[in-house]
């Protein structure tokens, strides 16, 4: 004779499914990337309940509910109840496929909890309502063949990290010309100390993309440092509208890491959804800059060594898709929980970091009589291609509280590394009276529209600073005596 199993409604407090894929990012002369170890998946739950409350009874007793024959037995707790069931699709990405019962393309599997049948809670027993039961699931994906994150590492003072941000500026499809210029002017004349700068790009397949909460974020930052900081020197700074604000640190003395938990948003996708075979690809990337105000305490170390985590929230990255459903047959409305997390272990070549720093340096020349027209643009573009730079584009702008402004983007290849020069020309006009004598003693006053240029030159370069010295000497030295012989007030 068998006994019926038993069912009972029950509301998970927790469910959730975790992908975790581990990488290790070597940083060096010759960089590389490589998985570390086998991509794990993890099912866990978490059912509190009050047995006094509603594990009163056979719950297959009720109408509409199937009765299977057999009970499952648990040593430790005696009956299991069944609360629940995972309907699991798209899984040929793992290997559930043989601990799984497929029905056409899709597998099941039954959430079970260890059961206490009885009427009423004896008296005087309250651990019934402290009781809770946990069910898990391991499940191994299949190994990316490659990282969905790519990850690169820099070192370089405030001033280059600004001129970085004007370059990729000038590569947006909607460049606003006016707000280009403010920030040109405002840029800072640098400041002590250095600054590492990793800049995450995350590609995804399967990602659900449009939902805010599908956001991928950097969950974690941590960096092994070889002696106790001073407090207030290590900072993850994040840039807003409102400057740079600073994130200080904690110090695990334990494992001997500075530890920050920003939970920064990857906000800056690159490129919408695409479809493909393999389904919906999305793109991220952001930035992580962390001041090194104490970089002497990296003296004598050839590497640096940390762990960063991202969190995708909302999919898994093995495609495997899940719907919830409880005892009775009925979908839940809140399903599991997704989340797929990229773990990356960091060993930064600081010798390489520091030889290769990017360089960067601003001239600027006042041009005074000299009005902003089409011909001026020629000729600092005919300057630029005099000095072997490429001008890609060229921008303007008319109006505005400043005048017109031009802003022109050159780019020559040097050592192998590309050689980035922006060349802004902000136009103010105004009127000059000019006065012509006469014979007889009679003159004539003329008013002649004429004007002042600010013209200001970027200069940014990975390696050698002399390079780009010598480059941007020679085209300021041209556009001198090119404007200088040149004045339309002459």
């Amino acid at each position: 004779m068998t006994t019926p199993e038993l069912y009972v409604r029950a509301c998970p407090e927790q469910l959730e499914l975790v992908e975790t894929y581990r990488y290790r990012f070597d940083i060096a002369n010759a960089s590389s990337i490589s998985p570390i170890g086998q991509a794990t998946g993890k099912l866990q739950g978490v059912f509190p309940y009050q047995a006094s409350e509603w594990l009163l009874q056979d719950a297959s007793r009720e109408p509409g509910l199937r009765i299977a024959t057999g009970r499952s037995r648990d040593p430790d707790f005696g009956d299991l109840a069944t609360v629940g069931h995972l309907v699991f699709a798209d899984w040929e990405g793992t290997n559930l496929e043989a601990r799984l019962t497929p029905a056409r393309v899709s597998g099941t599997e039954t959430l079970r909890i260890p059961g206490v049948v009885r009427r009423a809670p004896r008296e005087g027993d309250s651990s019934a309502h402290r009781r809770a039961a946990a069910v898990e699931l391991d499940y191994l994906p299949e190994a990316a063949h490659a990282s969905p994150l790519q990850l690169k590492a820099e070192i370089l003072d405030r001033e280059t990290l600004e001129a970085q941000e004007v370059v990729e500026l000038t590569r947006s499809s909607e460049l606003d010309v006016q707000k280009l210029a403010t920030k040109l002017a405002q840029r800072p004349e640098g400041s002590p100390g250095l600054l590492l700068v990793l800049r995450l790009q995350l590609t995804l397949e399967h990602a659900r993309v449009g939902a805010a909460a599908d956001v991928p974020f950097v969950r974690c930052v941590s960096l092994h440092w070889p002696t106790i900081p001073w407090p207030g020197s290590l900072f993850l700074v994040n840039f807003d509208r409102s400057g740079p604000r600073g994130r200080t640190f904690q110090y695990n003395p334990e494992s001997r890491t500075v530890e920050w938990t920003p939970q920064l948003p990857m906000d800056g996708r690159t490129e919408g959804a695409e479809a493909s075979r393999q389904g919906v690809i999305s793109r991220w990337s952001t930035r992580i800059v962390i001041s090194l105000d104490e970089v002497a305490d990296l003296a004598g170390e050839t590497h640096l060594t940390g762990r960063l985590e991202v969190n995708v929230p909302g999919s898994l990255a093995s495609g495997l898709d899940v719907r919830h459903y409880d005892a009775t047959g009925a979908q839940v409305r809140r399903g599991p929980q997704l989340e797929t997390r990229i773990v990356a272990d960091l060993r930064l070549g600081l010798e390489h970091l520091l030889r290769r720093r990017t360089r960067s340096i601003v001239h600027r020349l006042f041009l005074e009589g000299v009005r902003l027209d089409d011909r001026r643009v020629a000729d600092v573009c005919s300057t630029f291609v005099d000095c072997g730079l490429t001008v890609r584009k060229r921008w303007r702008s008319d109006g505005g509280e400043g005048g017109a402004v031009v802003v022109i983007d050159g780019e020559r290849l040097m050592d192998g590394e590309p050689l980035h020069l922006i060349a802004c020309l902000q136009g103010h006009r105004h009127s000059a009276v000019r006065t012509t004598e006469l014979a007889g003693g009679r003159s004539y006053r003329t008013t002649l529209e004429t004007g002042d240029v600010d013209l200001t030159l970027h200069g940014l370069l990975r390696g050698a600073r002399d390079s780009l010295c010598n480059v941007v000497d020679a085209v300021h030295g041209r556009l001198r005596d090119v404007f200088g012989a040149t004045a339309d007030h002459r």
